[in-house]
């Protein structure tokens, strides 16, 4: 019996408007939760999420089903950055 196995990860980068460093540490405790709850709603998984105080990195397995990688990764970045 024929078996696939697909496994396709993205590591994708998100800056602050302007680089500004507004990522505190208080708001990383609830960001990056958020950002992996984006990530669940659109049927990814965040394997890894961090950054500094004027970016953030994702490392995200995406679903073998995604029609379009940069309409995912737009919507997700512009949601976890307010945007």
């Amino acid at each position: 019996m024929p078996h696939s196995d697909v496994s396709d990860l993205m590591h994708c980068v998100f800056s602050t408007k302007k680089r500004l460093p507004f990522i505190t540490p208080e708001l990383e405790s609830r960001l990056w939760p958020y950002i992996g709850g984006i990530a669940r709603e659109n049927e990814m998984k965040a394997i890894a999420v961090g950054g500094t105080v004027d970016h953030v990195h994702a490392l995200l397995s995406l679903p073998s089903t995604i029609e379009s990688v940069s309409k995912l990764v737009s919507e997700h970045g512009a949601v976890a950055m307010g945007s």
